[in-house]
């Protein structure tokens, strides 16, 4: 206290007083004030915004639930329309889609490559991606009950995924080499969903020619059937020069078309039962060749065929006179005894269109319809529908849907860019809030 005491005393009473503050001078302080207030309050908010970003990035958008059981089916139905290519459709695997009444792939290759392999739900709109090979003609097949998907997985092993639950078994193929090329091809699957019947290239000839692998600008093939129930597989004897096959709606016969020889009806489990005369048809029709009261085979142009669109033969072969042809070139299966569906192009509706159309009259009805936005390669390019199939076993009883696409959660990668995105913004974010504090706070 007596320091106190003696420092006031020293102290100069008479010592100039200060000198005043510049005019404007606490105006001044008081906008600078409230313009560094303002400045931090904006940096909390937008440090809160990007930190709420992250939050809902991370958290999957719509939710990845359980995988719920489809709805109970009311019947099979095609899409009004079926939606324009998206990067977003989940898979099968992680998310499926239930029974499907297509399967079909979506995409263009013209400078860059956008293509997906993708199943259309049979009782809800959804659209699932499908692994498939990348040359995925006569490689992968439909079931006809919609509810499973086969493909070559490897050159000797089959993948046999069921769309109701996302499981894949593998499956062993019969053993087969090829010098030229060749690979197995898969034909048709058996109604009751029981069988397979495949192509496999026949053995080398041993001659060391390549052309002697080769009848009618094909690769010789052999005929094998794959048993689902219990994953056995065999080679049929004495097959050689196999182009195709079908088994019968009933799934009591199959017929196998040969070049360069007598093809034949056989059994389920390919015993013959006698030959029949295909020659000048052209290939029989992929999947369910047949119509559905059997009197009818389906046959279309593909490689080594002339001529064109759909012929039809008398599936009794008793020489019962059969319809004339249509002038269709992509066949995807019986609508009934009297009609049949087709891919063609609709220029009405300026797109590509699914048709039922009438093998007595020839009289159209437009069932589905594909989006043609320009969605592939960065939208240089329409995106187009390749190599449809349908189930077989529901087609003939399929009605329309309106269409409300379901492509399922988004994939992984998406949000991993996306947190990764959200991350390095918050960084920035944070980053000039802090740089923006220690500038206000060395003023």
């Amino acid at each position: 206290m007596t320091d106190l005491l003696r420092l006031f005393a020293e102290a100069d009473a008479q010592a100039p007083p200060e000198p005043p503050l510049p005019p404007g001078y606490l105006e001044a302080s008081l906008v600078r004030a409230r313009r560094s207030a303002r400045r931090r309050r904006v940096a909390r908010i937008a440090v809160a915004a990007v930190a709420v970003l992250v939050g809902v990035v991370a958290v999957p958008w719509p939710p990845r639930l359980p995988n719920a059981a489809p709805a109970a089916p009311t019947g099979p139905t095609l899409p009004a329309e079926f939606p324009a290519f998206t990067d977003l459709t989940a898979s099968a695997v992680t998310s499926p889609p239930g029974r499907a009444i297509a399967l079909y792939e979506l995409g263009s290759g013209e400078i860059l490559s956008s293509w997906q392999t993708l199943v259309a739900g049979a009782d809800r709109d959804t659209y699932r991606r499908v692994d498939a090979p990348e040359d995925g003609y006569q490689h992968v097949l439909l079931a006809p009950d919609g509810t499973r998907v086969l493909s070559f997985n490897q050159p000797d092993q089959f993948a046999l995924l069921d769309l109701t639950t996302g499981v894949t078994e593998t499956m062993a193929t019969v053993g087969w080499t090829s010098n030229v090329g060749a690979s197995p091809q898969l034909l048709a699957w058996s109604p009751d969903g029981q069988r397979v019947a495949y192509a496999v290239p026949a053995p080398p000839p041993g001659d060391g020619r390549a052309e002697s692998s080769f009848s009618g600008g094909r690769a010789i093939m052999d005929l094998a059937l794959l048993d689902l129930r219990d994953g056995s597989t065999a080679r049929v004897p004495d097959s050689g020069l196999v182009w195709a096959a079908s088994y019968s709606p009933d799934g009591s016969t199959l017929v196998v078309q040969r070049g360069g020889g007598n093809s034949w009806l056989a059994t389920p489990d390919g015993a013959r039962i006698r030959d029949v005369d295909l020659t000048g048809a052209l290939d029989l029709a992929p999947g369910m060749a047949f119509s559905p009261d059997g009197t009818l085979l389906a046959t279309v142009s593909s490689a080594g065929s002339g001529g064109g669109g759909i012929r039809f033969v008398d599936a009794t072969f008793t020489g019962r006179p059969v319809p004339d042809p249509l002038p269709y070139n992509e066949f995807l299966g019986w609508r009934s005894a009297d009609s049949v569906v087709v891919h063609t192009w609709s220029e009405e509706l300026n797109a590509g269109v699914l048709a039922e159309v009438s093998i007595r009259d020839g009289s159209v009805t437009v069932l589905s319809r594909f989006n043609r936005q320009q969605t592939c390669e960065f939208g240089l390019h329409t995106c187009d529908p390749y190599r449809i199939q349908l189930a077989s076993g529901l087609l003939t009883r399929a009605g329309v849907r309106p269409s409300d696409p379901d492509h399922g959660p988004w994939p992984p990668r998406v949000w991993v860019w996306g947190i990764v995105i959200a991350l390095e913004t918050a960084g920035v974010a944070l980053w000039f809030g802090l740089a923006v504090r220690r500038r206000l706070h060395r003023r």
